[in-house]
Protein backbone atom coordinates (compact mmCIF):
# COMPACT_ATOMS: atom_id res chain seq x y z
CA UNK A 1 0.00 0.00 0.00
CA UNK A 2 1.40 3.40 -0.98
CA UNK A 3 0.55 6.78 0.57
CA UNK A 4 0.44 9.95 -1.49
CA UNK A 5 -0.24 13.39 -0.02
CA UNK A 6 -2.22 15.94 -2.02
CA UNK A 7 -1.04 19.55 -1.80
CA UNK A 8 -4.04 20.67 0.23
CA UNK A 9 -3.64 18.04 2.95
CA UNK A 10 -5.68 15.00 1.93
CA UNK A 11 -3.97 11.63 1.66
CA UNK A 12 -5.21 8.83 -0.55
CA UNK A 13 -4.47 5.15 -0.01
CA UNK A 14 -4.37 3.16 -3.23
CA UNK A 15 -3.03 -0.32 -3.80
CA UNK A 16 0.02 -0.43 -6.06
CA UNK A 17 -1.64 -2.18 -9.05
CA UNK A 18 -4.29 0.55 -9.23
CA UNK A 19 -1.76 3.41 -9.46
CA UNK A 20 -1.81 4.83 -12.97
CA UNK A 21 -1.95 8.60 -12.71
CA UNK A 22 -0.80 11.62 -10.72
CA UNK A 23 -2.90 12.60 -7.73
CA UNK A 24 -3.92 16.21 -7.40
CA UNK A 25 -6.48 18.99 -7.39
CA UNK A 26 -9.70 18.59 -9.36
CA UNK A 27 -9.42 21.01 -12.33
CA UNK A 28 -13.20 21.36 -12.34
CA UNK A 29 -13.15 22.67 -8.76
CA UNK A 30 -9.63 24.09 -8.25
CA UNK A 31 -10.58 26.32 -5.33
CA UNK A 32 -12.45 23.70 -3.33
CA UNK A 33 -10.13 21.30 -1.47
CA UNK A 34 -12.99 18.89 -0.81
CA UNK A 35 -12.77 17.88 -4.51
CA UNK A 36 -9.74 15.99 -5.78
CA UNK A 37 -8.60 13.65 -8.54
CA UNK A 38 -6.92 10.28 -8.17
CA UNK A 39 -6.11 7.99 -11.05
CA UNK A 40 -8.37 9.96 -13.42
CA UNK A 41 -11.32 9.60 -11.04
CA UNK A 42 -12.93 12.61 -9.36
CA UNK A 43 -13.79 12.41 -5.66
CA UNK A 44 -15.69 14.61 -3.23
CA UNK A 45 -15.09 14.66 0.51
CA UNK A 46 -18.60 14.89 1.99
CA UNK A 47 -18.25 16.71 5.30
CA UNK A 48 -20.79 15.86 7.95
CA UNK A 49 -19.78 15.61 11.61
CA UNK A 50 -16.21 14.36 11.50
CA UNK A 51 -16.98 10.77 12.55
CA UNK A 52 -19.56 10.48 9.76
CA UNK A 53 -17.51 11.98 6.94
CA UNK A 54 -17.38 9.95 3.73
CA UNK A 55 -16.15 10.13 0.16
CA UNK A 56 -18.30 10.29 -2.97
CA UNK A 57 -17.13 9.31 -6.46
CA UNK A 58 -18.02 12.15 -8.84
CA UNK A 59 -16.87 10.66 -12.14
CA UNK A 60 -14.14 10.62 -14.75
CA UNK A 61 -11.63 13.44 -15.04
CA UNK A 62 -11.25 14.28 -18.71
CA UNK A 63 -11.74 11.96 -21.67
CA UNK A 64 -8.57 9.86 -21.37
CA UNK A 65 -9.62 7.01 -19.09
CA UNK A 66 -8.86 3.31 -18.88
CA UNK A 67 -11.36 0.57 -19.71
CA UNK A 68 -10.80 -1.01 -16.27
CA UNK A 69 -11.35 1.08 -13.15
CA UNK A 70 -10.82 0.04 -9.53
CA UNK A 71 -12.00 2.41 -6.81
CA UNK A 72 -10.30 2.17 -3.38
CA UNK A 73 -12.54 1.66 -0.31
CA UNK A 74 -10.81 4.24 1.92
CA UNK A 75 -9.58 7.81 1.65
CA UNK A 76 -7.36 8.79 4.56
CA UNK A 77 -7.55 12.26 6.07
CA UNK A 78 -4.60 13.44 8.21
CA UNK A 79 -5.21 12.69 11.87
CA UNK A 80 -7.86 10.02 11.15
CA UNK A 81 -6.17 6.66 11.39
CA UNK A 82 -8.91 4.54 9.81
CA UNK A 83 -9.68 6.91 6.96
CA UNK A 84 -13.06 7.71 5.44
CA UNK A 85 -14.99 5.21 3.34
CA UNK A 86 -16.07 5.70 -0.25
CA UNK A 87 -19.81 5.59 0.39
CA UNK A 88 -21.51 6.75 -2.81
CA UNK A 89 -21.27 6.78 -6.57
CA UNK A 90 -22.70 10.13 -7.63
CA UNK A 91 -25.51 10.74 -10.11
CA UNK A 92 -24.29 10.45 -13.73
CA UNK A 93 -20.76 9.67 -12.46
CA UNK A 94 -19.79 7.39 -15.36
CA UNK A 95 -22.73 7.99 -17.68
CA UNK A 96 -21.95 7.31 -21.35
CA UNK A 97 -18.36 6.19 -20.66
CA UNK A 98 -18.55 3.92 -23.67
CA UNK A 99 -15.00 2.57 -23.32
CA UNK A 100 -15.53 1.44 -19.74
CA UNK A 101 -15.39 -2.36 -19.63
CA UNK A 102 -14.86 -3.34 -15.98
CA UNK A 103 -15.45 -1.55 -12.68
CA UNK A 104 -14.35 -2.53 -9.19
CA UNK A 105 -16.66 -0.92 -6.64
CA UNK A 106 -15.51 -0.95 -3.00
CA UNK A 107 -17.56 -2.88 -0.47
CA UNK A 108 -18.05 0.39 1.44
CA UNK A 109 -20.42 1.86 -1.18
CA UNK A 110 -23.98 2.08 0.14
CA UNK A 111 -25.61 4.10 -2.66
CA UNK A 112 -25.22 4.04 -6.44
CA UNK A 113 -27.15 7.09 -7.54
CA UNK A 114 -29.28 7.76 -10.62
CA UNK A 115 -27.78 7.04 -14.05
CA UNK A 116 -24.32 6.38 -12.56
CA UNK A 117 -23.41 3.92 -15.35
CA UNK A 118 -26.19 4.60 -17.83
CA UNK A 119 -25.13 4.17 -21.44
CA UNK A 120 -21.88 2.33 -20.66
CA UNK A 121 -22.46 0.01 -23.59
CA UNK A 122 -19.17 -1.92 -23.24
CA UNK A 123 -19.45 -2.48 -19.48
CA UNK A 124 -19.20 -6.24 -18.92
CA UNK A 125 -18.25 -6.72 -15.30
CA UNK A 126 -18.94 -5.22 -11.88
CA UNK A 127 -16.86 -6.54 -8.98
CA UNK A 128 -16.73 -5.82 -5.26
CA UNK A 129 -13.30 -4.81 -3.96
CA UNK A 130 -11.99 -4.78 -0.41
CA UNK A 131 -12.75 -8.34 0.61
CA UNK A 132 -15.68 -7.56 2.91
CA UNK A 133 -19.47 -8.02 2.70
CA UNK A 134 -20.90 -5.39 0.32
CA UNK A 135 -22.74 -2.59 2.10
CA UNK A 136 -24.87 -1.55 -0.87
CA UNK A 137 -28.40 -0.54 0.11
CA UNK A 138 -29.75 1.35 -2.90
CA UNK A 139 -29.41 1.27 -6.68
CA UNK A 140 -30.93 4.42 -8.16
CA UNK A 141 -32.98 5.07 -11.27
CA UNK A 142 -31.49 4.01 -14.63
CA UNK A 143 -28.16 3.12 -13.01
CA UNK A 144 -27.25 0.42 -15.57
CA UNK A 145 -29.74 1.32 -18.27
CA UNK A 146 -28.32 0.61 -21.72
CA UNK A 147 -25.39 -1.49 -20.45
CA UNK A 148 -25.98 -4.09 -23.14
CA UNK A 149 -22.83 -6.10 -22.38
CA UNK A 150 -23.59 -6.44 -18.66
CA UNK A 151 -24.91 -9.93 -17.82
CA UNK A 152 -24.84 -9.88 -14.00
CA UNK A 153 -24.11 -7.87 -10.88
CA UNK A 154 -22.54 -9.03 -7.59
CA UNK A 155 -24.64 -10.46 -4.76
CA UNK A 156 -25.71 -7.59 -2.50
CA UNK A 157 -27.24 -9.13 0.64
CA UNK A 158 -28.29 -5.77 2.13
CA UNK A 159 -29.80 -4.24 -1.00
CA UNK A 160 -33.42 -3.22 -0.43
CA UNK A 161 -34.15 -0.59 -3.10
CA UNK A 162 -33.85 -0.73 -6.89
CA UNK A 163 -34.84 2.36 -8.89
CA UNK A 164 -37.00 2.49 -12.00
CA UNK A 165 -35.25 1.51 -15.22
CA UNK A 166 -32.22 0.33 -13.24
CA UNK A 167 -31.43 -2.62 -15.56
CA UNK A 168 -33.30 -1.57 -18.68
CA UNK A 169 -31.78 -2.91 -21.92
CA UNK A 170 -29.02 -4.88 -20.19
CA UNK A 171 -27.73 -8.31 -21.24
CA UNK A 172 -28.87 -10.28 -18.19
CA UNK A 173 -29.84 -13.91 -18.82
CA UNK A 174 -31.10 -14.57 -15.30
CA UNK A 175 -31.72 -12.54 -12.18
CA UNK A 176 -32.42 -13.38 -8.54
CA UNK A 177 -34.27 -10.58 -6.80
CA UNK A 178 -32.49 -9.60 -3.54
CA UNK A 179 -34.36 -11.02 -0.58
CA UNK A 180 -34.87 -7.60 1.05
CA UNK A 181 -36.47 -6.01 -2.03
CA UNK A 182 -40.25 -5.73 -2.07
CA UNK A 183 -40.82 -4.00 -5.42
CA UNK A 184 -39.76 -4.61 -9.01
CA UNK A 185 -40.00 -0.98 -10.14
CA UNK A 186 -41.32 0.52 -13.35
CA UNK A 187 -39.24 -0.35 -16.46
CA UNK A 188 -36.68 -2.16 -14.28
CA UNK A 189 -35.88 -4.88 -16.86
CA UNK A 190 -37.65 -3.46 -19.90
CA UNK A 191 -36.06 -4.55 -23.16
CA UNK A 192 -33.83 -7.21 -21.61
CA UNK A 193 -34.21 -9.52 -24.57
CA UNK A 194 -31.73 -12.10 -23.22
CA UNK A 195 -33.48 -12.51 -19.84
CA UNK A 196 -34.67 -16.11 -19.61
CA UNK A 197 -35.47 -16.51 -15.91
CA UNK A 198 -36.32 -14.31 -12.94
CA UNK A 199 -36.63 -15.35 -9.30
CA UNK A 200 -38.82 -13.08 -7.18
CA UNK A 201 -38.11 -12.49 -3.51
CA UNK A 202 -40.56 -14.06 -1.07
CA UNK A 203 -41.54 -10.59 0.17
CA UNK A 204 -42.12 -9.10 -3.29
CA UNK A 205 -45.33 -7.07 -3.15
CA UNK A 206 -45.46 -5.27 -6.48
CA UNK A 207 -44.37 -5.55 -10.10
CA UNK A 208 -44.25 -2.10 -11.67
CA UNK A 209 -45.47 -0.75 -14.99
CA UNK A 210 -43.54 -2.15 -17.98
CA UNK A 211 -41.14 -3.83 -15.54
CA UNK A 212 -40.44 -6.71 -17.97
CA UNK A 213 -41.90 -5.28 -21.16
CA UNK A 214 -40.17 -6.66 -24.24
CA UNK A 215 -38.31 -9.45 -22.41
CA UNK A 216 -38.72 -11.76 -25.38
CA UNK A 217 -36.78 -14.71 -23.90
CA UNK A 218 -38.67 -14.88 -20.60
CA UNK A 219 -40.70 -18.11 -20.49
CA UNK A 220 -42.08 -18.53 -16.98
CA UNK A 221 -43.24 -16.04 -14.33
CA UNK A 222 -43.85 -17.54 -10.90
CA UNK A 223 -45.18 -15.16 -8.25
CA UNK A 224 -46.88 -18.01 -6.42
CA UNK A 225 -44.66 -17.89 -3.32
CA UNK A 226 -44.64 -14.09 -3.00
CA UNK A 227 -46.87 -11.57 -1.23
CA UNK A 228 -47.51 -9.61 -4.43
CA UNK A 229 -50.77 -7.67 -4.61
CA UNK A 230 -50.27 -5.71 -7.83
CA UNK A 231 -48.94 -6.27 -11.34
CA UNK A 232 -48.62 -2.98 -13.21
CA UNK A 233 -49.78 -1.90 -16.62
CA UNK A 234 -47.84 -3.57 -19.47
CA UNK A 235 -45.65 -5.26 -16.84
CA UNK A 236 -45.00 -8.27 -19.11
CA UNK A 237 -46.21 -6.90 -22.43
CA UNK A 238 -44.38 -8.27 -25.43
CA UNK A 239 -42.94 -11.28 -23.58
CA UNK A 240 -43.52 -13.40 -26.65
CA UNK A 241 -41.89 -16.59 -25.30
CA UNK A 242 -43.84 -16.66 -22.04
CA UNK A 243 -45.85 -19.86 -21.59
CA UNK A 244 -46.61 -20.07 -17.85
CA UNK A 245 -47.87 -17.48 -15.35
CA UNK A 246 -48.46 -18.20 -11.67
CA UNK A 247 -50.35 -15.63 -9.59
CA UNK A 248 -50.24 -15.66 -5.75
CA UNK A 249 -53.16 -15.86 -3.32
CA UNK A 250 -52.48 -12.25 -2.27
CA UNK A 251 -52.98 -10.73 -5.73
CA UNK A 252 -55.55 -7.92 -5.94
CA UNK A 253 -55.02 -6.18 -9.30
CA UNK A 254 -53.58 -6.86 -12.74
CA UNK A 255 -52.98 -3.61 -14.61
CA UNK A 256 -54.03 -2.69 -18.12
CA UNK A 257 -52.35 -4.83 -20.80
CA UNK A 258 -50.21 -6.55 -18.14
CA UNK A 259 -49.65 -9.57 -20.41
CA UNK A 260 -50.48 -8.09 -23.80
CA UNK A 261 -48.54 -9.69 -26.63
CA UNK A 262 -47.87 -12.88 -24.64
CA UNK A 263 -49.22 -14.97 -27.49
CA UNK A 264 -47.51 -18.22 -26.40
CA UNK A 265 -49.27 -18.51 -23.04
CA UNK A 266 -50.68 -21.99 -22.39
CA UNK A 267 -51.17 -21.99 -18.62
CA UNK A 268 -52.31 -19.32 -16.16
CA UNK A 269 -52.63 -20.41 -12.53
CA UNK A 270 -54.15 -18.17 -9.87
CA UNK A 271 -54.11 -19.08 -6.18
CA UNK A 272 -56.34 -16.13 -5.24
CA UNK A 273 -59.69 -17.20 -3.74
CA UNK A 274 -61.16 -13.88 -4.84
CA UNK A 275 -60.44 -13.16 -8.47
CA UNK A 276 -57.99 -10.26 -8.82
CA UNK A 277 -59.30 -7.23 -10.63
CA UNK A 278 -58.34 -7.71 -14.28
CA UNK A 279 -59.82 -5.89 -17.25
CA UNK A 280 -60.56 -7.70 -20.49
CA UNK A 281 -57.35 -6.36 -22.11
CA UNK A 282 -54.96 -7.91 -19.58
CA UNK A 283 -54.21 -10.96 -21.77
CA UNK A 284 -54.09 -11.27 -25.57
CA UNK A 285 -56.85 -13.05 -27.47
CA UNK A 286 -54.51 -15.97 -28.20
CA UNK A 287 -54.26 -16.65 -24.45
CA UNK A 288 -58.03 -16.61 -24.04
CA UNK A 289 -58.30 -19.08 -26.94
CA UNK A 290 -55.43 -21.45 -26.12
CA UNK A 291 -54.31 -21.15 -22.50
CA UNK A 292 -55.80 -23.01 -19.55
CA UNK A 293 -56.83 -21.00 -16.50
CA UNK A 294 -56.58 -22.78 -13.13
CA UNK A 295 -58.04 -21.33 -9.91
CA UNK A 296 -59.01 -22.68 -6.44
CA UNK A 297 -62.23 -24.53 -5.68
CA UNK A 298 -64.71 -22.21 -4.03
CA UNK A 299 -63.06 -19.08 -5.44
CA UNK A 300 -65.31 -16.20 -6.45
CA UNK A 301 -65.26 -13.67 -9.27
CA UNK A 302 -63.68 -15.77 -11.99
CA UNK A 303 -67.02 -16.05 -13.80
CA UNK A 304 -67.58 -12.29 -13.92
CA UNK A 305 -68.27 -11.49 -17.56
CA UNK A 306 -66.60 -8.09 -17.30
CA UNK A 307 -63.21 -9.49 -16.33
CA UNK A 308 -60.34 -11.20 -18.15
CA UNK A 309 -60.99 -14.47 -16.31
CA UNK A 310 -64.36 -15.00 -17.94
CA UNK A 311 -62.80 -14.89 -21.41
CA UNK A 312 -60.66 -18.04 -21.05
CA UNK A 313 -62.13 -20.84 -23.12
CA UNK A 314 -60.44 -23.47 -20.96
CA UNK A 315 -60.47 -23.39 -17.15
CA UNK A 316 -59.82 -25.86 -14.32
CA UNK A 317 -61.10 -25.60 -10.76
CA UNK A 318 -58.48 -27.11 -8.45
CA UNK A 319 -59.36 -28.54 -5.03
CA UNK A 320 -55.68 -28.79 -4.05
CA UNK A 321 -53.80 -25.59 -3.21
CA UNK A 322 -50.66 -27.08 -1.64
CA UNK A 323 -49.14 -30.22 -3.10
CA UNK A 324 -46.63 -32.27 -1.10
CA UNK A 325 -44.36 -34.28 -3.36
CA UNK A 326 -41.69 -36.88 -2.72
CA UNK A 327 -38.07 -36.20 -3.55
CA UNK A 328 -36.44 -38.22 -6.31
CA UNK A 329 -33.17 -38.38 -8.22
CA UNK A 330 -35.01 -38.88 -11.53
CA UNK A 331 -37.78 -36.52 -12.72
CA UNK A 332 -41.23 -37.20 -11.26
CA UNK A 333 -44.27 -35.45 -12.74
CA UNK A 334 -47.54 -34.36 -11.12
CA UNK A 335 -50.59 -32.68 -12.59
CA UNK A 336 -51.50 -29.18 -11.45
CA UNK A 337 -54.14 -30.86 -9.26
CA UNK A 338 -51.47 -32.94 -7.51
CA UNK A 339 -51.87 -36.34 -9.16
CA UNK A 340 -48.70 -38.24 -10.06
CA UNK A 341 -48.42 -39.35 -13.69
CA UNK A 342 -46.19 -42.07 -15.08
CA UNK A 343 -46.18 -40.85 -18.67
CA UNK A 344 -46.40 -37.07 -19.09
CA UNK A 345 -48.43 -36.04 -22.10
CA UNK A 346 -46.81 -33.80 -24.71
CA UNK A 347 -48.06 -30.22 -24.61
CA UNK A 348 -49.40 -30.46 -21.05
CA UNK A 349 -48.27 -28.58 -17.94
CA UNK A 350 -46.92 -30.49 -14.94
CA UNK A 351 -45.17 -30.00 -11.62
CA UNK A 352 -41.74 -31.61 -12.05
CA UNK A 353 -39.64 -32.82 -9.12
CA UNK A 354 -35.91 -33.60 -9.39
CA UNK A 355 -34.30 -34.19 -6.01
CA UNK A 356 -35.35 -31.24 -3.85
CA UNK A 357 -35.97 -28.98 -6.87
CA UNK A 358 -39.59 -28.32 -7.85
CA UNK A 359 -40.73 -26.38 -10.90
CA UNK A 360 -43.58 -26.10 -13.36
CA UNK A 361 -42.87 -27.28 -16.89
CA UNK A 362 -44.43 -27.91 -20.26
CA UNK A 363 -43.71 -31.33 -21.75
CA UNK A 364 -42.66 -30.99 -25.39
Amino acid sequence: MYRFTITFGITVLISAPALRAEIGIDPQAPDDPSYFVSDNIRYHHIRYQQENDSIEVIGISGTDYDSIINIPPLIQIPGVEAGYPVSQIDMNAFKDCVRLREVGLPYTVSHINDSAFEGCTALEKITVTGGETPQLLMIGNNVYSGCKALTSIPDYPRLFHIGFGAFKNTGFKSFVMPENCTIVPDNAFEGCTSLESFKFSDICRQVGNSAFSGCTSLTDINLGDTKATYIGSSAFSGCTAMTIVTIPSTMLTLGTSAFSGCEALINVTSYAVTAPHAGTDVFPQAAYDNATLSYPEGATGYDNQYTAWHLFDHSIVSSIRDVTVETASEPVYYTIEGLRVSRPREGSVYVRVIGSHVDKVIVR
